[in-house]
């Protein structure tokens, strides 16, 4: 037994729709501006094998739609319905990649490592802005001291710029959880989607202007004790402030050419740099702009890394033919290579995985995901940890 309801103007699929008709077999709803079906549209129907949506506009269903049917073939142009069926169903819709059949964020790992790398990312950088203004050293009041704070801070605060967007993706992954197939569409169209992606850049470009300020004033401060303007409070203040512009105009231009040109977002991720369906040239522009402002970063900080170590130990050398006494620089050489190495390896692992992301035909969906909620985050763990860490041993000894 079939039934075929053709052009008939039908817009909902209402409950028990098709009810006492156990013995059907096929139905064909096709060519109608079907907006919405119930989860039990098809309820009690045994005997359904083929289901035939072809041309119709769907935005309201839920995610027990074919639970009370045994479905063997569904016909639709509606791809998230393919998410729907059950395993060794077909269905001649083709899914798309950047169509997600599970969470917002894949898997339950996934979740848990955002969350926990969000938190840290906020916490321990609030509770290094926090101590680095609280606890006073044996030499405050120097210029040095105030400089540093002042550096610190200003890591701190983009290190810590990561979290929210961070703390979007989980929201609104524990908001939507197996409902996201049918949400997918209407979140990645969302303000909150839409704050990611300009969140996200902003924080990747503040987040290596920071670390680079920060290196190349330590370079200038030890390089020229007496001369540099670097030990000046006012003049830190106008640079970082340079620095956070310059990051804010650039993020904000993109979000504005983004909404101006009606870009779609079609990565659940919300990221500029992840691209499923190969043909979104100004993602492709924005995810090369950042794999070359990331190899810059890195070449830079190996140059500023070497001219450092050696300005340290001519000073090192001078210090030790002016006094008695035998100067020791192990402390700040220790924060040098543990910072610059994980920042190095980091970016570099982060610039590897965009560059696969535009040379290879076809990239793991999962790879983006651990990018995200584990690379991206990394170093704004490890620059508060690291801070935090030498300002204690610091207070214990003095």
């Amino acid at each position: 037994m079939s039934i075929a309801v053709l052009v008939s103007n039908v817009r909902q699929v209402c409950q028990y729709a098709f009810a006492h008709l156990e013995h059907l077999l096929s139905v064909n709803i096709s060519n109608n501006p079907i907006r919405g079906i119930s989860d039990k549209a098809f309820y009690n129907l045994p005997g359904l094998k083929e289901l035939s949506l072809l041309n119709i506009s769907l935005s309201e269903t839920t995610y027990h739609i074919f639970a009370h049917i045994n479905i063997m073939v569904l016909e639709t142009n509606v791809s998230f319905l393919c998410c729907l069926l059950p395993s060794g169903a077909h269905c001649s819709a083709v899914i798309p990649k950047y169509i997600s059949c599970v969470h917002l964020l894949q898997n339950q790992s996934i979740q848990i490592v955002c969350i926990i790398m969000s938190f840290f990312v906020c916490v321990l950088n609030a509770l290094s802005l926090y101590y680095h203004h609280t606890t006073e050293p044996p030499d405050s009041g120097t210029k040095n001291t105030e400089t540093f704070r002042l550096l610190v801070s200003f890591l701190n605060v983009a290190d810590m710029s990561l979290s929210p967007p961070l703390i979007i993706l989980w929201a609104a992954d524990l908001t939507f959880q197996k409902s996201f197939v049918l949400k997918q569409e209407m979140w990645q169209s969302s303000t909150p989607c839409f704050l990611i992606f300009g969140l996200l850049h902003f924080s990747t470009l503040l987040t290596i202007l920071s670390s680079n300020f920060m290196a190349f004033s330590r370079l200038m401060v030890v390089k020229y004790p007496l001369e540099t303007k670097f030990k000046e409070t006012n003049f830190l203040r106008r640079n970082i402030s340079l620095c956070s512009a310059a990051a804010f105009s650039v993020s904000t231009t993109l979000l504005f050419v983004k909404w101006f040109l009606r870009l779609e977002q079609l990565s659940a991720l919300c990221t500029f740099f992840c691209d499923p369906t190969k043909e979104n040239i100004f993602s492709h522009t924005v995810t090369g702009c950042s794999v070359a402002l990331y190899v810059v970063s890195i070449i830079a900080f190996l140059v500023n890394s070497v001219h450092l170590l050696i300005s340290l130990k001519k000073s090192q050398q001078k210090v030790q033919h002016a006094s008695s006494k035998k100067a020791s620089n192990k402390a700040i050489l220790t924060q040098i290579v543990i910072l610059n190495t994980s920042n190095i390896l980091c970016w570099g692992a982060t610039s590897g995985i965009f560059v696969s992301s535009l040379l290879l035909s076809s990239y793991p969906t999962l790879m983006m995901f651990w990018v995200t909620a584990a690379v991206l985050p990394l170093t704004s763990v490890i620059n508060p940890t690291v801070f935090l860490v030498l300002l204690i041993r610091k207070s214990l000894k003095s």
